[in-house]
């Protein structure tokens, strides 16, 4: 809403409205595996090729992943219009990336997002479910940054002096910038979880067993539960469309 004083200004606060969010849960899941490789391993590789690379040792299991990176150059940006409208943002780039982008080096974020090859997925895997998160476009800066694997990955930015800190030691002071994470940027280092999506269930009755307790996400105190993506029946990925999200 250009017509608000915070326009385009990071905003922090117990809730806030999106038209949707993308968790893990529950509270507890355990990852599949973690990936960590320090400078020497990660010799300033883009972080898609790194992302591929992982996918093909899952067999192209589609996955979604989360954790700290230190990138040598990071590029991101950020769509600055709602994309509410029915339109292909990538034919609007005027309109939705007029703030342009965000171009540093030697930067540290937590980022997390999904991977998964549309041309090799796994039999029995929800091509169609898993397209709420993964769209042409979605792996770069503006759309630009294809990649034969679709990749959409979201950016923490931390202040440089806060690049030392663990997702536990995380207060609001420590962000510079939240973005949508250009995924040809260059990593450092980089730690992250992986969490493979085996199936898609169109729709639960609750959240509860997913997330903690909330007391007022929606006016009604309901979420609008569309989608979750099952890692294994105990550990659940969901995929959250709602009026209001934490």
């Amino acid at each position: 809403n250009e017509s608000r004083d915070d326009y385009y200004k990071l905003v922090m606060g117990n809730s806030m409205v999106s038209p949707a969010a993308a968790i893990v849960g529950p509270l507890d899941a355990v990852p599949a595996y973690v990936c960590e490789l320090d400078a020497t391993s990660a010799k300033n590789r883009p972080l898609s090729g790194l992302l591929v690379s992982m996918l093909r040792k899952l067999q192209n299991q589609p996955f979604c992943a989360g954790g700290k990176v230190h990138f040598g150059h990071l590029r991101a940006t950020a769509v600055c219009k709602p994309t509410v409208f029915n339109e292909d943002i990538f034919s609007h780039t005027e309109q939705y990336y007029a703030q342009g982008s965000v171009d540093l080096n030697d930067r540290a974020g937590f980022i997390f997002g999904f991977v998964a090859d549309f041309n090799n997925l796994p039999e029995g895997t929800p091509a169609a479910d898993l397209r709420r998160v993964l769209y042409p476009g979605s792996s770069g800066e503006s759309g630009s940054g294809a990649t034969r694997v679709c990749i959409h990955f979201h950016i923490v930015i931390l202040k440089k002096e806060f690049a030392h800190v663990s997702y536990a030691e995380l207060q609001p002071e420590m962000f510079d910038d939240i973005e949508h994470l250009d995924c040809n940027s260059l990593v450092h280092a980089m730690k992250l979880e992986v969490f493979p999506i085996a199936q898609m269930q169109p729709h639960v009755p609750t959240i509860s067993d997913v997330l903690p307790p909330f007391s007022h996400l929606n006016p009604d105190g309901s979420w609008g539960m569309k989608s979750v993506i099952a890692v294994d029946p105990h550990k659940l990925v969901a995929t959250v469309v709602t009026d209001s999200a934490i």
